[in-house]
């Protein structure tokens, strides 16, 4: 009988709690920079958790609080590594909207100045293997995962 205990370790987790404004998007790049290099994440992956990150608060903050004078609410960053498999929790107070199941864009018609809308999306869907979507206790809450290349980190 073999009673060797799992080596497994647990997995790195980080939260991040911002008020949304302009100085929040600082606050994120902040944050995945500083995950990224503290658990290896190589640099080409840690610029996809970027735009995925970016990309949801960005929308957010344009479209999330359509009834209200300011866009001032709350959102949650989480990211957890477990292995090589990192997982993007993102939870907001905005309006409820399920960005898993927005159209993909129009393709754009030659000489359409017009950027097509939902090009972002369609960006964190295709940069992400997996991501489900729910509304919960009047939040909406985005997970997001995706296996990121790990590097060595040197500890000094």
């Amino acid at each position: 009988m073999d009673t060797r205990q799992s080596q497994q370790k647990e997995p790195a987790r980080a939260l991040l709690g911002i008020r949304v404004g302009t100085e929040a998007i600082c606050e994120i790049e902040d944050f995945v920079v500083t995950f990224a290099a503290e658990q290896g994440i190589a640099a080409e992956d840690k610029a996809r958790v970027l735009i995925l990150v970016e990309e949801l608060f960005t929308n957010l903050s344009r479209y999330g609080y359509r009834d209200r004078a300011e866009a001032v609410g709350e959102a949650e960053v989480m990211l957890e590594l477990d292995e090589d498999r990192l997982t993007i929790e993102f939870r907001d107070d905005g309006e409820e909207f399920n960005p898993l199941s927005s159209p993909p864009p129009e393709p754009e018609k030659p000489g359409d100045d017009e950027l097509a809308g939902g090009l972002g999306l369609h960006i964190v869907r295709e940069l992400a293997d997996g991501a489900d979507y729910r509304r919960a206790d009047g939040r909406n809450v985005i997970r997001l995962n995706r296996r990121v290349s790990l590097v060595k980190v040197s500890r000094r």
